[in-house]
């Protein structure tokens, strides 16, 4: 699996070979600014992975 993000909130992967998004969230996010990132971060785990197959396309 490929580490995309590791945070107090989140942790978020790729694994490939399954083509899964491996996401694992800690506690409650009450407010935006608690997750500035997790979009940004969505977005790096999602693309690559659509790109490799061009059926998504």
């Amino acid at each position: 699996m490929k580490q995309i993000a590791a945070t107090d909130h989140y942790t978020l992967g790729v694994d490939t070979g399954k083509n899964r998004l491996v996401l694992s969230m800690k506690g409650s996010w009450t407010r935006a600014n608690d997750v500035p990132h997790f979009f940004e971060h969505l977005t790096k785990a999602l693309i690559p992975t659509c790109a490799q197959d061009e059926t998504m396309i």
